[in-house]
């Protein structure tokens, strides 16, 4: 009865996952959206593997910087 007079409150999982990708930060975004995730948790899993991806590598990088004595 819902769908009847508010079809936008029950979305299909691609919406659902396109409204999820619509809302992460654009570098993470353009990197999703290449992937062309179907479902929401698809969307989640390779937002967060690549937002561990960035924070791995950025760590590797600002250790190079440090020199020892």
């Amino acid at each position: 009865m819902l769908s009847r007079f508010a079809p936008e409150m029950i979305a299909t999982e691609a919406a659902r996952a396109d409204k999820f990708v619509r809302g992460l930060r654009l570098d993470i975004q353009g990197l999703v959206r290449a992937f062309r995730p179907a479902t929401h948790a698809d969307a989640l899993r390779l937002a967060v593997d690549l937002s561990l991806q960035e924070r791995a590598n950025s760590s590797k990088t600002a250790g190079r910087g440090s020199t020892s004595r």
